[in-house]
């Protein structure tokens, strides 16, 4: 009897209850080495993420001069970044509950690193716009299976400090881009935008060859998907790693009956494929996840739509203040700092405390932004009207750091571990709208900015309401794990009765 088999006969003894859940193994693991490596190869495509958008809001004035584009094709190439990201983060996460976690991770890498140097190469409008929502699906593409991945390894008291990782990785991403800018030009002028889409493949490259040779699949993808040895071997590594030689490698084995969406389960059909969708839209996580989708779409209205508005503003507003490319910098510098420093409240407030605190935060940021973004004369105007406007792009960022850290929480903690990927790819994907409209209506309001902050406010103070109600996770996760079950048998008798017919 192979391993596998082994484990799975033991799933049904009455000694399978006795032993622990695959996560307090893991969370005997601790933290070490194994957790460092795995999270930061599963989360890296975030630098790509972050030197693309730090690319997409600064190269579009260079991109638009040479390709002689009018203000609704500029959006329109800014808004198919972000469209490619709902489009992978869409189909990305359902892959990731089917065929694993580290597929996905690896394949995003090298699509983002090809299209990138293809981007390089355009001359054309219609070439530039078709690589352009390729890029964002490569992207977007890892994105559920890679947060599934790094929450799933991680012991749930580092949570908070591994979601806070995944936000300085991001910033680090800005900071890469902001110095390739910076070095070129700190005006923002004439800018080799070639050149620099070209150096932005090299970050993808480098960390998805240290993916493809030192990043092993999830532990508890492989359990959920009966695959116990390769599991135990993962385990085995993180043990060995993380020098924690006494902790054991037994555990209770996923019931079969919860292995749906697992590839190794025998229950792939039609119908068990909408046994996720089913408890994600059921009667307890229907109003979190819609809550959660508000947001996300939220958070990213906010974070693209000011990194969209910035260079603009920055540039009208030079009179008096550093130059555009130098305040970039300066503030996506600050930015790893301060999204370090935002982990210590998001460590004692609750999950839902500590999101709309972050909410609260970017709206009172968002406003002193609007009062004090003004041209100014510094031998005219008080030295405390430029400290407000810095305090106001920081708060903003604080906001962010703190709100973003709980948010990606919730959307994986309250999904049962075998459909992560897929809750969690529902809620990304519906807040990516936020960052497909944000160029848009920043472009409607280009003349009068001050109105498309209005509406961010008000986009976050409805986040704000909405996530009051939201219930207690655990419990919800509780409920959502019996609803999983009911669906699941439900649509076995349905199949089994289907296959009955038939003979």
């Amino acid at each position: 009897m192979s391993q596998r088999t082994s484990i799975e006969a033991r799933a049904g003894s009455g000694h399978s209850n006795e032993r622990p859940k695959l996560e307090s193994v893991i969370e005997s693991l601790g933290v070490g080495p194994a957790n460092l490596i795995m999270m930061t190869l599963a989360l890296g495509v975030w630098v790509a993420d972050g030197v693309e958008l730090t690319f997409t809001v600064a190269l579009m004035p260079a991109i638009s001069d040479e390709l002689a584009l009018g203000p609704s094709q500029r959006a329109t190439l800014a808004a198919l970044v972000f469209m490619g990201l709902f489009v992978g983060s869409s189909t990305g996460g359902y892959l990731g509950d089917t065929i694993g976690r580290r597929i996905p991770i690896l394949v995003s890498y090298a699509g983002v690193t090809l299209v990138q140097l293809l981007c390089s190469c355009v001359t054309a409008f219609g070439q530039l716009a078709a690589l352009r929502l390729a890029l964002g699906a490569a992207m977007g593409f890892s994105m559920p299976a890679a947060l599934a991945l790094a929450i799933e390894v991680c012991p749930v008291e580092w949570r908070i400090p591994m979601q806070g990782f995944r936000g300085v990785i991001f910033m680090l991403g800005n900071v890469i881009g902001a110095s390739a800018i910076y070095l070129d030009n700190p005006d923002l002028e004439s800018l080799n935008w070639r050149l620099l889409l070209a150096f932005g493949a090299l970050p993808p490259a480098v960390l998805g060859l240290l993916a493809f040779f030192f990043m092993p699949e999830s532990p508890v993808f492989l359990a959920a998907a009966g695959r116990g040895a390769e599991a135990q071997s993962v385990l085995a590594w993180m043990r060995l790693s993380n020098g924690r030689n006494e902790a054991s490698l037994d555990y209770r084995p996923v019931p079969v009956e919860r292995r749906l969406g697992a590839i190794g389960s025998g229950k792939w059909s039609y119908e068990s494929r909408l046994v996720p969708f089913k408890v994600i839209f059921g009667r307890h996580l229907c109003y979190p996840t819609v809550a959660l989708m508000v947001v996300t779409f939220t958070i990213n209205f906010v974070e693209y739509g000011t990194a969209y508005a910035e260079p603009v503003i920055f540039s009208s507003l030079q009179e008096g203040r550093m130059p555009a490319g130098q305040q970039l910098l300066m503030k996506y510098s600050v930015a790893v700092v301060l999204r370090t420093f935002m982990l210590l409240p998001a460590m004692f407030l609750s999950r839902t405390m500590a999101l709309m605190s972050g909410l609260a935060i970017i709206a009172m940021g968002l406003m002193m932004f609007v009062v004090n973004g003004e041209p100014v004369d510094p031998e005219k105007e008080p030295g405390w009207t430029l400290i407000f406007y810095q305090m106001a792009l920081y708060l903003q960022v604080m906001g962010l750091g703190l709100a973003v850290l709980p948010a990606l929480l919730l959307i994986v903690e309250i999904y049962p571990p075998v459909m992560a990927a897929t809750g969690s790819s529902v809620s990304l994907s519906g807040g990516r709208m936020g960052s497909v409209l944000c160029p848009y209506i920043f472009e409607t309001f280009r003349g009068h900015w001050q109105y498309f902050y209005f509406l961010l406010t008000g986009s976050c103070i409805l986040a704000i309401v909405l996530v009051f109600f939201v219930p207690d996770p655990k419990a919800t996760l509780k409920d959502a794990e019996a609803d999983l079950t009911l669906v699941a048998g439900e649509t076995d008798h349905l199949m089994n009765k289907a296959f009955e017919g038939r003979q």
